[in-house]
């Protein structure tokens, strides 16, 4: 053999040593229409070819289970992953309405639990995959499993359900082959005398069972003719409107008594509000989360303040209105629990329009920045209950602080709320919230009504509930 064609035959050997051998991937049984979702199911091993070693779904399941009994919730997956030596899990649904068919399948990291992505293909009216759907869907797939990582095998492991018997040597032993059959007369049988059967000796059990018991679920197809899910991205914006009710409480700390109090007087208002979350981690079937922005305005309705100065009775309109924009985080705490932290900017007003110089209450301003969080406790699967709270710092307070009135002084505020959705069809939903909102006011002593008074503090306090009815898409 010459000297190129040992090169050369090395070079191949190297070649071949080193190439990739392809992603171990399981896939599962698709949901949906049980004749389409096994053709979507067919399509799917056979667009991974022979570049993939395919695992059988029950080798997944099987280790899922074992090991979630230890370590349940997403720290179950690398172990199960490595246990059953898969790198990639791939499962999906086929959904039919009427004469569309599409085909959607779901690529998950196997050593993560995280989604990589999911694609959606178009089927045939009869739900056909032709062999220009194939073609592409082998090339998505193939760029999709690129991204995956691989897990290492960990052959250390009981098969789940196999009963195995640890010190017993003689079950190791091969069964004893079967004598070989004689033809022709056969000989009488050689008798011996009966010996004494000596005392069995007591057995000490060396024996140790180990049994690994996989539970199976029990799967019920309440609809057979319509897939079990129907997945849909996940939610990006939340617009919302409503109407609320408000009693606002202004009281003035003085050491005289000619100081008017404005105590629960009630207000109607009409708020619209919207979030936006442009970056979900999970593409489908989540909720918001990450990087969001808000933003919320409120407008009095026909309210109105009724004041008697001795004299005359009077009815004056309030005009209560604000806005408050906000950037937001929201994550996810474990499976149920969600929290959303934020930092906002805004203003909220309120204003008496021509009242009499005897009616001796400001009207307020509240320029502020704000911090606050908000936990949400999922009860199902888009219905939740929550609450929260904010802390202000007020650059600006209005009338309240001007000298004509009780002077500057320092004002920071809180707001603690409880909220609760209710879902209706098409993604439409019902909120309703109750919140506490408290200003206080220590004055520096330099205002006109401040001197006369003796006023020292103002706290502006207000109790309401807002309910309306909004749409994520």
């Amino acid at each position: 053999m010459s000297t190129l064609s040992r090169v050369l035959i090395a070079t191949a050997l190297c070649a071949g040593g080193t190439a990739d051998a392809g992603k171990r991937v399981v896939v599962l049984d698709f949901d949906g229409p049980r004749t389409l979702a096994d053709t979507g199911r067919d399509a799917v091993v056979r667009a991974l070819g022979s570049d993939n070693d395919i695992i059988a779904s029950k080798t997944w399941t099987e280790a899922k289970a074992s090991v979630s009994r230890k370590t349940p919730g997403p720290k179950a997956w690398p172990k199960a992953a490595k246990q059953a030596g898969v790198d990639a899990v791939i499962e999906g649904w086929v959904q039919a309405d009427n004469r569309t068919k599409s085909l959607t399948v779901v690529v998950t990291n196997a050593s993560s639990g995280d989604e990589l992505d999911h694609l959606t293909l178009k089927l045939g009216p009869d739900g056909a995959i032709t062999e220009t759907t194939m073609r592409a869907l082998r090339k998505e797939l193939e760029a999709r499993l690129e991204w995956v990582d691989t897990a290492p095998a960990d052959t250390k492991h009981y098969d789940p359900g196999e009963r195995v018997k640890l010190g017993d040597e003689t079950a190791k032993q091969p069964p004893a082959a079967p004598a070989p059959a004689q033809i022709g007369p056969q000989p009488a049988p050689e008798t011996k005398p009966a010996e004494p059967t000596p005392a069995e000796p007591k057995q000490v059990a060396t024996t140790t069972e180990i049994k690994l018991i996989t539970p199976t679920p029990e799967q019920i197809d309440w609809l057979p003719d319509q897939p079990r899910r129907v997945s849909q991205p996940t939610p990006r914006a939340r617009v919302s409107g409503g109407f609320g009710w408000r009693s606002r409480n202004l009281y003035i700390g003085a050491e005289e008594d000619g100081v008017t109090q404005f105590a629960g007087v009630p207000d109607k208002h009409l708020a619209v509000d919207a979030a936006f979350y442009p970056f979900p981690k999970q593409k489908r079937d989540g909720q918001h989360q990450g990087v969001g922005f808000s933003f919320g305005v409120n407008q009095s309705l026909g309210s109105v303040v009724t004041f008697d100065d001795g004299e005359e009775v009077g009815d004056y309109s309030i005009d209560q209105h604000g806005w408050n924009a906000a950037v937001h985080y929201r994550a996810p705490l474990g499976s149920y629990f969600a929290i959303d932290g934020e930092l906002a900017y805004g203003r909220q007003t309120y204003n008496i329009d021509d009242a009499p110089e005897t009616f001796e209450v400001p009207n307020t301003s509240y320029h502020y920045l704000s911090a606050g969080t908000h936990v949400d406790l999922s009860i199902t699967e888009r219905a939740s209950v929550g609450f929260g709270g904010k802390w202000f710092h007020v650059l600006e307070a209005g009338d309240l602080t001007s000298v004509e009135w009780y002077g500057p002084g320092n004002t920071s505020g809180l707001s603690v709320d409880a909220n609760f959705v209710i879902p209706l069809p098409a993604r439409i939903f019902v909120r309703g919230e109750i919140a506490y909102t408290r200003f206080k006011t220590s004055f520096d002593g330099v205002g006109v009504i401040t001197e006369e008074e003796g006023a020292f503090e103002a706290v502006d306090s207000n109790v309401g509930f807002k309910l309306g009815v909004g749409v994520d898409f």
